[in-house]
């Protein structure tokens, strides 16, 4: 069992050139008129022969002098194995458990069936690579004392000397995910996976490297793999579902954490991971369903515990949350989930130094952290409840006019917003967008700015509803007032539906009107896109307008946020009988300059039939005053 003894080189596989080696040594009887001599034959690429009668510790070659009696030991060995079957066997069948087993001491799965002794003989000597298998086993030693510093350049040398030992690719990605270090992790692991790519283990260590460094869709196809090569482990299909999660592919993910139960049923990761996969998607009832059933089976399970204290908290039962939070910190008090989850509950019942605490000692317990997925409209609800008590807005640009001189250069928006409440944001709002857009007003010289106060409420985890009231004065004293109203509603799996609009009675006895009806669907976990329709009516007979806008944001893991659209549609005006088709399009950046401001960047381009148009330059400011924290 010396070290040249270790798995994964391919001189030590089941079946290989050290054991074919070491079972050929068959002691040969040379019968001599002159003398009996203990003589020792050893098969392989470089032949062996030694007299132990005056050589015990065999350090003198003596085939090159005997060829004969070499010749005659093959020929005994041939012989031997041929008769007692020692030349070949069936390939041993693996369990999956056994397969884990093994995977989990740094064991590589080999395929016997691709090796043969013939082929063995036709190969390198084994001696010549003791050396690297020692070696190798130096760097197993490090890694089994965690020292994972040590083992990196040893294992590369390795991999140097004996690039085809898949299992020192293993150890290699291993130790740099122990040292945090996963972006070096991910080559190490593609070059296993390229040598083994039958082999799910290989492909599960790739996708949690992947993972590590945040790309959880190109982790998909890897647990995919995983999955398909070892369809009848639950852990896998538990893994896959994971992924799923996070990639916002719920359908999926309930797929596989359903599969995952099928194969055990008493996979308490599955059913923890259906519990928050209803949870996240609003659907408590089920959730909690999950979670009481791992509780039923296991008592005081941390994660089921957790699970139904987070829906306490979503559902709104502050109380409650806050309860079986600090219940579950009695029993784990350094689980920084329950820790952060008491620090929602606390701020969600208006006791911000408590909930101060809490977070500081959350991010002390497991700083960076990311913690319990929470659905989306909560994500946004949370985000909001440590944001600033006031905000402060405003925006300026240039619009140009096609087939004009010149345009008009200012303020274009003003904001100051307010949250009184935990659920409600109000403000109020000077929109002078009309006095640089409109080209008439601009030739005039005329300022139009129109006034906003109003605000929305988020309610019963669900709605989130926006309501305003707005006055201008047009050209010839005409006064208009604007009422706009928004509802959105937040579904299952982080899909949204909107509807809206606004009214503006004139005074002149017109009456405009604009209404609006849209989707929204994520696309993984940063992309989200946006479908609206837009209809409006001006006062006039048979004045009209339609537009169909495609939107979408991705935001960036350094909290930029890009952002464009394009909207078609058509515009009929009654004065000349006819009309025109509309193009819409923009694009929008927005960079945050660290936690109290960022700043905004819009281009628009706008055009009405062929030559009608205008183009718009943007630059936005928000500033947020410090508040609830």
């Amino acid at each position: 069992q010396g070290p040249h003894r270790m798995a994964g080189l391919p001189s030590a596989r089941p079946g290989g050139r050290l054991l074919h080696e070491a079972r050929h040594q068959i002691p040969v009887e040379r019968q001599t008129a002159e003398a009996r001599r203990r003589t020792c034959h050893i098969e392989a690429p470089e032949r062996e022969l030694y007299d132990q009668s005056v050589d015990p510790s065999a350090t003198h070659n003596l085939v090159a002098d005997f060829k004969a009696v070499a010749d005659t030991a093959a020929a005994q060995i041939t012989e031997f194995l041929h008769k007692t079957g020692g030349g070949s066997g069936e390939t041993t069948k693996l369990s999956f458990e056994q397969t884990e087993n093994l995977h989990a001491l740094g064991y590589m799965n080999s395929n016997s069936d691709s090796s043969s002794d013939a082929d063995d003989q036709n190969g390198p000597d084994p001696k010549q690579r003791i050396a690297v298998a020692n070696l190798f086993y130096e760097a197993l030693v490090d890694v089994a004392n965690e020292r994972y510093d040590e083992s990196v350049p040893i294992l590369e040398q390795v991999i140097k000397q004996e690039p085809n030992t898949p299992s020192a690719y293993l150890q290699l990605g291993r130790a740099y995910m122990a040292l945090k270090q996963y972006e070096k992790a991910v080559a190490p692991f593609e070059h296993l996976v390229a040598k083994k790519n039958d082999d799910a283990f290989a492909h599960y260590e790739l996708g949690c490297a992947l993972v590590k460094t945040g790309k959880w869709a190109e982790a998909a196809p890897q647990f995919e793999a995983a999955v398909a090569q070892m369809n009848g482990s639950s852990m896998m299909h538990f893994y896959l579902a994971l992924v799923y999660q996070r990639t916002s592919r719920n359908t999926d993910a309930e797929t596989e954490f359903q599969n995952a139960l099928r194969l055990d049923p008493n996979n308490l990761s599955a059913l923890n991971g259906l519990g928050y996969s209803f949870a996240w998607a609003g659907a408590y009832d089920e959730g909690e369903k999950w979670f009481r059933q791992v509780l039923g089976t296991t008592p005081g399970q941390i994660e089921a515990t957790r699970g139904l204290a987070y829906i306490a908290l979503w559902g709104g039962d502050v109380g409650e949350a806050i309860q079986r939070f600090q219940g579950l910190l009695a029993q784990a008090p350094s689980d920084a989930d329950a820790v952060a989850g008491l620090g929602q509950a606390y701020l969600a019942a208006g006791r911000k130094r408590e909930a101060r605490e809490a977070f500081q000692r959350a991010q002390q317990l497991d700083p960076g952290r990311r913690g319990v997925p929470q659905p989306a409209q909560q994500t946004a609800e949370a985000a909001r409840l440590t944001s600033p008590v006031l905000e402060l807005t405003a925006w300026g640009g240039h619009t140009w006019f096609n087939n004009q001189s010149g345009g008009d250069t200012g303020l274009r928006f003003a904001e100051l917003a307010a949250w009184p409440a935990r659920n409600l944001r109000v403000w109020f709002q000077l929109d002078n967008g009309l006095s640089l857009d409109n080209v008439a007003l601009v030739q005039a010289n005329r300022q139009v700015r129109t006034y906003y106060a109003g605000g929305l409420v988020n309610w019963r985890q669900h709605y989130t509803t926006r309501l305003d009231a707005g006055w201008r004065e047009l050209p010839g004293k005409i006064e208009q007032k604007i009422v706009r109203a928004e509802q959105a509603v937040f579904f299952r799996r982080a899909y949204t539906f909107k509807v809206g609009g606004w009214v503006g009675p004139r005074s002149d006895g017109r009456t405009e009107w604009v209404t609006h009806t849209g989707i929204g669907v994520p696309l993984g976990e940063r992309f989200r896109l946006e479908s609206t329709f837009f209809y409006s009516r001006s006062g006039l007979p048979g004045e009209k307008q339609w537009r169909q806008l495609l939107s979408g944001e991705y935001a960036f893991k350094n909290r930029w946020r890009l952002g464009g659209g394009l909207a078609v549609g058509r515009a009929m005006t009654v004065s000349s009988n006819a009309s025109c088709g509309l193009w819409d399009r923009f694009v929008n950046v927005s960079v945050p300059i660290g936690d109290p401001s960022q700043v905004q960047f819009i281009f628009r381009r706008e055009t009405a039939g062929r030559s009608n148009g205008i183009t718009v330059i943007g630059f936005g400011y928000t500033l947020y005053l410090p508040g609830r924290r």
